[in-house]
């Protein structure tokens, strides 16, 4: 399933558009809590089911803020990076091959984006895509399939770091662009429309992440083209390893499969390797037993948007699903 985005109403709700980016991209945010013993003790049961489900509302809440913004920031590069490609003046046959010049300075000025390409609509699986390896340098990974050039199964690849080219390469290419979801989806939407997919494994940089793309005319030419720039899903972890509603509260990022999309702080969770070797694994294949307690709790709720309580190893637990 894809989630069309960028083409909402500006007014849109932010209840109704938080209820459609999650349901689309199949995500939920789960919260869980300790409960401290002296609280269980001072307030009475009404209290401390007021309480809790105001935390977990209110985390919620932040959560959600944050996710938005970050997506509404993701789109807003997207288009940016249109813009920048409608005012090239390259001629026709040039175009692909000086796009670097254009694109690299973004992908330096935009930290979330960890890469992008471009494939011309019609054509013989031309692409150019590249690739920031690491968010913080400048250096790139560019990878250029042109098969009047170097045929249809080989690509070339290119080492940049400030400006200049390192090293080159001439390798297989067994990537084709028009097979991936994130190109059928953007060409199924509207025109210019903004397309999200689910989190899926990077063909190249063996990460999982989220690709967003459109398909766009260039004004002056109309050439026919699909964008698209990935972000890696370590991001959103970034987001939910900085809330914590409690001193012992965790926030995950699920999807609605039960696989992991944003991590809690915990310090398995420490680095960036820990983080995707994590993500997108299911909760039974990665130990966390308070999280798979929880689980089978709201399962046995009937999978609902709800606050409820239940015990582990001995203690009162609060968990809420969104």
């Amino acid at each position: 399933m894809k989630t069309l985005r960028g083409i909402t109403s500006l007014d849109r709700q932010f209840t109704g558009q938080y209820r459609w980016l999650f349901r689309n991209l199949g995500l939920l945010i789960l919260i869980i809590v300790a409960l401290a013993a002296a609280a269980v003790v001072y307030f009475d049961k009404r209290q401390v089911e007021d309480l809790s489900h105001k935390l977990m509302t209110s985390t919620a809440a932040t959560m959600v803020e944050q996710i938005v913004s970050f997506f509404e920031t993701v789109d807003s590069n997207l288009r940016i990076a249109v813009e920048q490609l409608q005012l090239t003046q390259e001629p026709d046959d040039e175009l692909m091959k000086k796009l670097f010049f254009r694109l690299s300075p973004f992908l330096n000025q935009y930290q979330n984006t960890s890469g992008i390409i471009i494939t011309e609509v019609g054509s013989s699986n031309k692409y150019l895509g590249i690739l920031k390896p690491k968010p913080m340098e400048s250096e790139f990974l560019v990878r250029k399939h042109f098969p009047k050039e170097w045929g249809s199964d080989k690509a070339r690849l290119e080492r940049w770091k400030d400006g200049e080219m390192l090293e080159s390469w001439i390798r297989k290419d067994d990537f084709f662009p028009k097979t991936r979801p994130w190109y059928q989806d953007a060409l199924e939407a509207e025109e210019n429309a903004i397309v999200t997919s689910k989190p899926y494994l990077f063909h190249t940089a063996k990460k999982p992440g989220i690709t967003l793309s459109t398909r766009w005319r260039k004004r002056d030419t109309d050439r026919h083209f699909v964008l698209a720039i990935d972000i890696m899903l370590s991001n959103i972890s970034r987001l939910t390893q900085t809330i914590r509603p409690t001193e012992n509260g965790l926030v995950f990022v699920l999807t609605h499969d039960l696989r992991f999309v944003g991590l809690p702080a915990d310090k398995r969770f420490s680095d960036e390797i820990a983080v995707n070797a994590a993500l997108l694994k299911s909760i039974s294949e990665v130990n966390i037993p308070v999280l798979q307690a929880s689980v089978a709790e709201w399962k046995q709720r009937g999978r609902a948007s709800q606050s409820f309580p239940f015990k582990f190893d001995g203690q009162n637990w609060w968990a809420g699903f969104e």
